[in-house]
C-alpha cells in the first residue's frame, strides 16, 4: 500500500476505538468527505494486520472510484486527508481519557473569551481539583502554575488588588515545577552516562542541588528530595548509604509520582543493587529481585501493554543467579507468548545453566541472534562460562575454553561502547576464570595458602563480574 502512514495509524486503534472511529469520520462536524468515509469503510475490513493485496494502490483506487483511470495523485489527498482525520480522533481521544487536560483547555478557552465570572469559577475548581491528587509530578506544579497565572495576568483581574501570597505561591510553583523536570531530566541523562561512555555538562544542576535542600518551597516537596537523592545514588551507586536513604525514601514516597517516573526511579534502584551485587555486595541481588517482584506487581516496567525484552532477560538472569529455577520457568511460560523467539532463546539458555545442563544451555546459546551491544556482552560472557563448566567435566575442552575467553577479550578490548569500568569488569573476570581454569587443567592438588590467595584476590578486586560464580569455582578446585 502507498501509505505506511495511514497503516500505521490503523493498527494503532483497538477493535472499540475502530467503532468509535467510523463514527468520528462520519460526523460532519470532522468530515464531509464522502470518499474519504468510503476509504476508511474499506481498509476497516482489514484491520487490523492491514497487509491484504487488496491493498495494493490500484484496488484501493479501484474501489473508490470504480468507472475512473489510476490517478496517484488524486489516492494520495485521500489518503492523506483520512490519516489527519484519525491524527484527530487520537488527540480527541487524549483529551476524552484526560479529564484534568479537558478542563484546562477549557479554562484556556474561557480566558479568551468574554466570560471572565466563568473562567474564575473554571479557574478556581481545577485549582481545587489538582491540590486534591496525591501525585505531585512536575505536570502537577505545571498546571497550577499556569492557573494562577492565568488568573494574575487576565486583563480584567486587578493587578493591585491581587494578594502578596498568590504572588508568592506563583514563584513557588514555577519554581517546583522547574526543579523536578530538571532533575528528572538530569537523572536520565546521569544514568545513562553510567551505561555509556559518554559525558554530559547539565546547566545550573549543581546549583539547584545545592539550593533545593535549603529553599523554603523545597522543605516539604517529597518529590524534589526523592529526585536529589537519586542522582546522589546515580553518580556513587556503591555507595551504600545512598542505597538505603533513596531505599527507604522511594518505599514512602512513590504514591507521589506518576507510573512512568516511579518505573525509571525503580529501574535505577535496581541498577545500583546491581552494581552493589557485582562489587562485592551479595545480599543485593536478593534486594534486587525483591524490587523486580514488586515492580511487576505494580505494573511498572510494561510500555504500551507489553513488558520490555531487556526487562524479561534481566528478570530471569537475576532469578538464575539465585537459583529460583521453578519460579524462572513459570516466569518464561507466563511471558512466552509476549517474547520473540530470540529472547526466548537467551532466557532458556540461562535456565539451564541455572540446572548446570551446559551443552543444552550452549544449544539455546546458538540460537541467539546478537541485536544489541548488550545482549552481546551477555552471549559472550555465558557462552565462556558454559565452556568453562563443560571443559571441568571434560579436560580435551580446555582449549576451547581459552578459545572462547580470547574471543571474548579482544571484543572487549576493541569495542568503544563499553565504559572503562565496565570494560575492566570483564578483563578481570577473565583474568581470573582463567587463572581458576589453569588450575584445574594441572590435574594436581591445589595447596590451601594458594587457594587462600586466589580467593582472597577474587573477592578484592574491583570491579569483577561474575564473582560469586568464580568464588563458586576455586572453591571446587
Amino acid at each position: 500500500m502507498y501509505s505506511s502512514k495511514l497503516l500505521n495509524l490503523l493498527k494503532t486503534l483497538s477493535a472499540e476505538e475502530m467503532r468509535w472511529m467510523a463514527k468520528f469520520v462520519r460526523s460532519p462536524y470532522h468530515n464531509s468527505n464522502k470518499e474519504v468515509i468510503a476509504l476508511f469503510d474499506h481498509l476497516r475490513k482489514f484491520h487490523p494486520k492491514c497487509d491484504s493485496a487488496s491493498l495494493s494502490r490500484d484496488r484501493i483506487f479501484q474501489k473508490i472510484w470504480p468507472q475512473t483511470p489510476y490517478q496517484d495523485r488524486q489516492l494520495r489527498l485521500l489518503m492523506f486527508r483520512l490519516s489527519n482525520l484519525i491524527e484527530a480522533f487520537l488527540v480527541a481521544q487524549q483529551v476524552k481519557q484526560d479529564q484534568i487536560r479537558y478542563d484546562q483547555l477549557l479554562v484556556s478557552a474561557l480566558a479568551e473569551r468574554d466570560l471572565y465570572d466563568l473562567f474564575v469559577q473554571k479557574n478556581q475548581a481545577l485549582t481545587e481539583t489538582l491540590e486534591q491528587q496525591p501525585l505531585r509530578d512536575e505536570r502537577y506544579y505545571e498546571l497550577l502554575w499556569q492557573l494562577k497565572l492565568q488568573w494574575t495576568s487576565h486583563p480584567e483581574t486587578v493587578r493591585l488588588q491581587i494578594p502578596t501570597k498568590h504572588l508568592h505561591e506563583t514563584g513557588e510553583l514555577l519554581d517546583s515545577f522547574y526543579a523536578i523536570a530538571k532533575l528528572r531530566y538530569s537523572s536520565d541523562l546521569l544514568n545513562r552516562q553510567n551505561i555509556l561512555p559518554e559525558n554530559y555538562s547539565i546547566f545550573l544542576l549543581e546549583e539547584l542541588r545545592k539550593l533545593a535542600p535549603e529553599n523554603a518551597a523545597f522543605q516539604d516537596n517529597k518529590v524534589v528530595l526523592l529526585y536529589c537523592d537519586l542522582l546522589h545514588l546515580i553518580e556513587q551507586p556503591l555507595n551504600e548509604a545512598y542505597y538505603r536513604r533513596f531505599e527507604a525514601n522511594f518505599t514512602l514516597h512513590q504514591d507521589l509520582l506518576k507510573r512512568i517516573d516511579r518505573g525509571a526511579m525503580l529501574r535505577c534502584l535496581i541498577n545500583a543493587a546491581t552494581q552493589l551485587y557485582i562489587a562485592g555486595k551479595t545480599s543485593y541481588l536478593n534486594n534486587q529481585y525483591q524490587w523486580f517482584l514488586s515492580g511487576l506487581e505494580a505494573d511498572l516496567f510494561t510500555e504500551n501493554g507489553r513488558l520490555p525484552e531487556s526487562t524479561f532477560l534481566n528478570i530471569v538472569v537475576t532469578a538464575t543467579i539465585l537459583r529460583k529455577v521453578d519460579w524462572t520457568r513459570d516466569f518464561i511460560d507466563q511471558y512466552s507468548a509476549l517474547m520473540s523467539a530470540n529472547m526466548l532463546n537467551f532466557a532458556k539458555a540461562y535456565w539451564h545453566f541455572s540446572r548446570r545442563e551446559f551443552q543444552e544451555s550452549n544449544t539455546f546459546l546458538a540460537r541467539v541472534k546478537e541485536q544489541d551491544f548488550s545482549h552481546q556482552l551477555r552471549k559472550k560472557l555465558l557462552s565462556v562460562r558454559n565452556h568453562f563448566e563443560i571443559f571441568c567435566n571434560d579436560y580435551s575442552y580446555y582449549s576451547l575454553f581459552l578459545d572462547e575467553s580470547r574471543a571474548f577479550e579482544k571484543f572487549v578490548r576493541r569495542n568503544e561502547q563499553l565504559t572503562e569500568r565496565r570494560a575492566k569488569a570483564y578483563l578481570n573476570f577473565l583474568t581470573c576464570v582463567r587463572k581458576i581454569g589453569k588450575l584445574r587443567s594441572e590435574n594436581k592438588r591445589v595447596e590451601e595458602k594458594q587457594k587462600a590467595r586466589l580467593i582472597e584476590e577474587i573477592a578484592g578486586l574491583q570491579p569483577l563480574e561474575a564473582r560469586p560464580w568464580l568464588l563458586e569455582k576455586i572453591n571446587e578446585v
